[in-house]
Order: structure tokens, then sequence, then C-alpha cells
């Protein structure tokens, strides 16, 4: 339904920019009302000319929904947790999540890099966790202590337990520091 929703107050956007312009311009005089209609009949007449004014068309409201779309999601209020707490509304942004997650990864050395991308939708949260690891590890162990150690901080620090979703992928093995050094001695030798 948000989907939907989003489509529509796009599309409504755009139909109201286009005719308001069409309106500045026919009020401004800006375009004879014969240069018009000279326009639009070269257009039906030719098909060369149909096909460009077809993809112009095309081309603006792919920009105009892009635009749209960058506007809308910099406004909407899904990224963050809301709270109702004694004193009042309390917001817990994703950003401040991914800062509390990064906090908890620190802690583990076998971890080098991280990404994070957080998904909310209503009181849910999805983390997707991207890991570098340092070779020599065993994965399986590193990424069920991550998690644990990542659940365990959010449900004490938010409060949230079951309607946290975390996916953690290993992405990339990368040497570690011992291994590099071990590797550069054998060159030596």
């Amino acid at each position: 339904m948000k989907i939907v929703n989003t489509f529509i107050h796009i599309f409504s956007i755009f139909v109201f920019l286009t005719l308001g312009s069409f309106l500045i311009i026919a009020s401004l005089h800006l375009i004879s009302q014969e240069d018009a209609l000279r326009a639009v009949t070269e257009v039906y007449a030719e098909p060369l000319r149909s096909l460009q004014a077809g993809l112009m068309g095309v081309l603006f409201i792919v920009v105009g929904l892009t635009f749209a779309k960058l506007f809308l999601k910099g406004t909407r209020g899904d990224d963050a947790i809301i709270f109702k707490s004694k004193g009042g509304m309390l917001t817990v942004t994703s950003e401040a999540i991914e800062d509390l997650v990064r906090k908890v990864i620190r802690k583990f050395d076998a971890v080098k890099e991280v990404k994070i991308k957080t998904v909310i939708q209503d009181r849910s949260l999805n983390l997707k966790l991207k890991l570098t690891v340092v070779s020599g590890v065993l994965i399986p162990e590193i990424v069920a202590e991550v998690q644990s150690e990542v659940k365990q901080k959010l449900e004490r620090t938010l409060g949230l337990s079951e309607n946290t979703d975390i996916q953690i992928n290993v992405n990339k093995v990368a040497l570690s520091r011992k291994f590099k050094k071990e590797a550069q001695e054998a060159k030596e030798d």
C-alpha cells in the first residue's frame, strides 16, 4: 500500500508541476498560440518528431520521478524508531543504531571492517551487516558471537527483542597482521 501511495504522490506532483508550467507559459505569452499549435501539428505529422517528443517525455518523467523520490525519501520518518515514554515521544534514528552496532563490533579483533544497512518498518528493525574478517578465525563462530553481542546490546539499549533481525554476510577475508609478518619473513628468507 505504501508503494501505491508514494506513486500517487509522485504522479500528482508531476501533473501539478506540468500544468502549472503550461499555465505560466500561456499567461506570460512566452510562446504564441500559433507557434504552440504549429509545434503540436509537427509532432503529429512527422513520425520522427513523435518519437523524439515521446522519448523527451519519458526522460522528463524519469527525471521528475527521481527528484520526487529523493525529496520524499529525505523527508520521510521511516528512518527512526519512535518510543512513547512518560516524558513524551522518543526517536532513535537509524544512524544512532548504526553507531551503536559499530561500537559493539569494534570489540572484535577478528572483524576488520563492517558496512551496515538499517531497515526500519513500524517497530521492527532489520540490520544487514557486511563484514571483513581476518584470516585464521572460525567464521561461523565469529559471526555467531557478533550476532549475539549486537542483539544483546540492542535489547539492553533499545528494548528491542522479538522485532529485531540481524543478517550477517562475510564479504572478504583479509590477512591478519600475524600472517602478514610471517609472509614478509618468508619472502626475506
